[in-house]
């Protein structure tokens, strides 16, 4: 399962004897939801370290934000907002990172699938999803995973009739990508 990552502590609340307790249910819901993480942080990485390491940071950010979830939408849709919010964040950190040090391109690792024709699916998407902006990949995203178009509009904060109208625009350029190759 997913390692649940311990928050940062302040040298106050730091103690060697104490370890930081996490919550029963915060670790329930980590788990409940690894599936969900492991996919928005494949969806925005390349390689396997990377996505474990942008899994990890989407836990530390559900971690740290815990008490900004108000209750007025489900859990699910408070972690897909943060989940989304972190890997474009990441996203954003790496092209800069990237611009300043170029490596070598990797070739991309087969995708965390529980079938393995889920994973070759992906494979095969993969390029075809890098034509996809930050913001389109996460709408696509969310709309893979059975979102309703008022939870993508919540989520990102654009309109359910821009969310539609993304969303053709998002398949037509997929369709033209798949079909140029």
């Amino acid at each position: 399962m997913i390692n649940c990552c311990r928050p940062t502590l302040t040298p106050r609340q730091q103690s060697p004897t104490a370890p930081v307790q996490i919550p029963a249910d915060f670790v329930d819901f980590i788990q409940r939801h690894a599936g969900l993480i492991y996919k928005a942080a494949g969806l925005y990485t390349t390689s396997v370290a990377d996505k474990e390491d942008l899994a990890q940071e989407i836990i530390f950010q559900l971690w740290k934000s815990r008490h900004t979830y108000a209750g007025k939408a489900a859990a699910s849709t408070w972690l897909y907002r943060v989940a989304v919010n972190v890997a474009l964040h990441h996203q954003r950190m790496e092209g800069r990172r990237r611009d300043r040090y170029p490596l070598e391109a990797t070739t991309a690792p087969p995708h965390a699938a529980s079938d393995e024709v889920e994973a070759d699916r992906w494979e095969l998407l993969r390029p075809h999803l890098a034509t996809l902006s930050r913001l389109e990949k996460g709408i696509l995203f969310l709309y893979l995973e059975e979102k309703s178009y008022a939870d993508i509009a919540d989520i990102t904060g654009l309109s359910e009739t821009n969310v539609g109208s993304r969303l053709n625009r998002i398949r037509q350029k997929l369709r033209r990508s798949v079909n140029a190759n």
